[in-house]
């Protein structure tokens, strides 16, 4: 729901043309009663989709003839010929960052033959049924965990508590879908926890990925260098340079670009080698 309930109420009667048809709670009730159907739903088809498919119910999959052949599975990757032509029409003014994207270990998945998945915990503020002025440690907050999945065809949320029990929703909704016989990219944030649960719960399979986004490598660059660098123009300038060249894998070419910077301007060149090997790894 995009909206809240109070104005989803006020839009629902404006079109009825009756100011008190629907009352706010039953807005609510009705909303919540769906969404609980759609999780039990849910929870209840899960475990069938996983044994139907020989695996385990908690999504950690038996030693079989099946998951040997998934780790074997190779990636799909784009043809060199296409890869060639977008660099050559793209990195015309960037011959160093195109020679670092031709020699990186890591391979060019195939977009077509590629399911992605988003994966991020939100925290959001527990609502009363009467706004009343709490104090800030009074608040209740309520987590869960927000999957999005997508390839060339659609796309699919889905929502749960807990991130080892989405990853059943996801492991299961992929075998569903006959999805597993693409590549699969995770998109994460820098928290180790749910990088951990990815790789453990998604170990057996070969051609997978994890990726940290944009918004979040980003972010963890502006945060490092506001701790390493003086001045605001000096920060954007190399961040910017640097952030391009991570985003692009181009690791090696961002740590030579580092170890060129002025050490004049920096507080603490142990924080920026600290990122430097941190990315690396």
């Amino acid at each position: 729901m995009e909206q809240s309930y109070r104005d989803t109420q006020k839009l629902i009667n404006r079109i009825r043309y009756q100011p008190d048809a629907t009352k706010l709670r039953t807005c609510r009730s009705r909303t919540e009663n769906e969404g609980q159907q759609l999780q039990v739903h849910i929870e209840q088809i899960v475990p069938k989709i996983l044994s139907d498919s020989n695996f385990c119910p908690i999504s950690v999959p038996p030693s079989n003839e099946r998951i040997d052949s998934y780790q074997e599975q190779e990636t799909v990757k784009m043809p060199k010929k296409l890869i060639k032509k977008v660099l050559d029409s793209c990195s015309r003014q960037e011959p160093e960052l195109k020679s670092a994207i031709e020699n990186n270990p890591g391979p060019i998945e195939e977009p077509s033959k590629t399911a992605r998945v988003s994966i991020d915990d939100v925290g959001v503020k527990k609502q009363k049924e009467q706004r009343v002025p709490l104090e800030k440690k009074d608040q209740k907050y309520v987590h869960n965990t927000v999957v999005h999945i997508e390839n060339e065809q659609g796309s699919y949320m889905l929502n749960g508590y807990g991130v080892s029990n989405v990853l059943r929703f996801s492991l299961a909704f992929l075998l569903n879908n006959d999805l597993l016989k693409n590549n699969l990219i995770f998109f994460l944030d820098g928290q180790k926890t749910l990088q951990e649960a990815v790789i453990k719960a998604f170990s057996w399979f070969s051609p997978v990925k994890i990726i940290l986004d944009w918004y979040h490598l980003k972010k963890k660059c502006d945060l490092q260098f506001s701790l390493g660098l003086i001045g605001y123009k000096l920060t954007a300038s190399i961040r910017s340079e640097i952030t391009h060249l991570l985003w692009y894998g181009a690791t090696d070419k961002a740590i030579e670009y580092l170890k060129n910077v002025d050490t004049k301007n920096i507080k603490n060149q142990d924080e920026i080698n600290s990122f430097s090997q941190e990315r690396r790894i």
